[in-house]
């Protein structure tokens, strides 16, 4: 909700109190995303048939709107939004989408033999022990029913992804391989820590 609509804040904050004087509980009240039937019909067949997309995607660290050709590798939930990870010709990596930001998806024709080859690339094979038990981090690595302190095999065709990832995940998860991730994790997990002394 827009932080500049302060009456639609104070409205919510009072049905907020009267549901919890009537229930006699406190009550917490979500905003629902809004997300296109057609978008994610177009994400679901092009994971199945490997084919690519175009998008019109709205950034939301940047404001800005962009259009880019991607093919989809999956979706999954996180906070309760739906994300797609999809190789990204425009920018030639690995990327993740909230899907309520993409305003247009379409069919977009792409070489067989890059689709092959993204379809091909080899997964990073990568451990971590449950430091701490949250949904967000059951979520996340697509996790169940796993006991704090068990290592945990799993795998991800994208570097980048367990990079931020794990750090995303603070002091939940532990990285322990590949050795190459781990040290580049510490590296810029100390070099944030160097920018939050400084400052």
């Amino acid at each position: 909700m827009p932080d500049d609509r302060q009456d639609l804040l104070e409205a919510t904050e009072s049905l907020r109190g009267r549901l919890t004087k009537i229930l006699g509980v406190p009550v917490k009240l979500s905003v629902a995303t809004n997300t296109s039937g057609s978008v994610l019909t177009a994400i679901s067949h092009a994971v199945q048939t490997n084919g690519g997309l175009k998008l019109r995607y709205h950034s939301m660290y940047k404001d800005l709107v962009s259009e880019r050709v991607v093919i989809p590798v999956d979706i999954y939930q996180s906070n309760e939004n739906l994300y797609m990870r999809a190789y990204c010709l425009t920018s030639c990596d690995y990327r993740e989408f909230r899907v309520d930001r993409i305003e247009l998806a379409t069919p977009e024709p792409v070489v067989e033999n890059f689709v092959q080859d993204t379809k091909d690339s080899k997964k990073i094979s990568f451990s971590l022990v449950l430091q701490k038990a949250s949904r967000d981090v059951c979520e996340r690595f697509a996790i169940t029913n796993i006991e704090i302190g068990t290592s945990i095999e799993l795998s991800s065709f994208s570097k980048q992804w367990i990079e931020r990832s794990v750090m995303a995940s603070g002091g939940a998860v532990l990285l322990q391989t590949p050795p190459e991730i781990r040290a580049e994790v510490a590296k810029k997990a100390q070099l944030m820590l160097n920018r939050y002394k400084e400052a």
